[in-house]
């Protein structure tokens, strides 16, 4: 069994995993040990240094040392989940990502990656050592009806109806039909849409095909 200093190590280096950002220009020693001893730690700026070297050993935590003072935070796109994943939740997010990842915003998508990835990993894993073969492959999100085919999206304009129903804004567009646009592409110049002002209300992801409800 560790011994009373043993256990208290580690579960100060358990609290620092905690406590590190994701992202920004992360954390310095000095706030590091002021988090610690409001969690009932004390630990000096150098055991606190020899910490984080000890723990980048194992874990994706890296030091950002483009300024002063230099501040320690988790790798861009690693998993920050210190538990980990079980089988069903990893099958989840897997049907998760398929579902919902058309309709949600840039950024809300970014942040979900490390998740999804750390996903995709634990069934691959699943597959090598528990001889589950192609879990993931058994589940599918299916959507009802014809199959469609998706459009093509440009992310400009969906990330500002995204924004624009966040918050709760209105919109200012052109609308072209897709004749119109197949005539455009044969060399036909279109006439110009009038504007039109629209209430953004909700995106309706219908399989591959999303549509904005106003």
């Amino acid at each position: 069994m560790p011994n009373a200093s043993t256990r208290q190590t580690i579960a100060r280096q358990w609290e620092i995993l905690k406590a590190l950002p994701r992202r920004g220009a992360g954390m310095g020693v000095a706030e590091l040990e002021s988090h610690l001893r409001a969690h009932g730690f004390e630990a000096s700026a150098r055991t606190l240094q020899r910490d984080l070297v000890d723990l980048a050993q194992a874990f994706r935590i890296e030091c950002n040392n483009k300024s002063k003072p230099f501040g320690w935070r988790w790798e861009q796109g690693a998993a920050q989940d210190l538990l980990g994943l079980t089988a069903a939740e990893a099958v989840s997010l897997h049907l998760v990502e398929q579902a919902i990842r058309p309709v949600l915003p840039a950024a809300i998508v970014q942040s979900m990656v490390p998740r999804f990835e750390q996903a995709r990993q634990k069934l691959a894993s699943l597959e090598l050592e528990a001889g589950l073969s192609a879990l993931a492959s058994h589940c599918r999100f299916v959507s009802d009806g014809a199959p469609l085919h998706p459009p093509h999206i440009d992310e400009a304009v969906l990330q500002s109806v995204q924004d624009a129903l966040g918050a709760a804004q209105q919109l200012s567009v052109r609308y072209h039909s897709a004749a119109q646009l197949a005539a455009a592409e044969e060399g036909q110049m279109p006439e110009e849409a009038p504007a039109m002002r629209l209430h953004p209300l909700a995106l309706i992801n219908r399989g591959p095909v999303i549509y904005l409800g106003a």
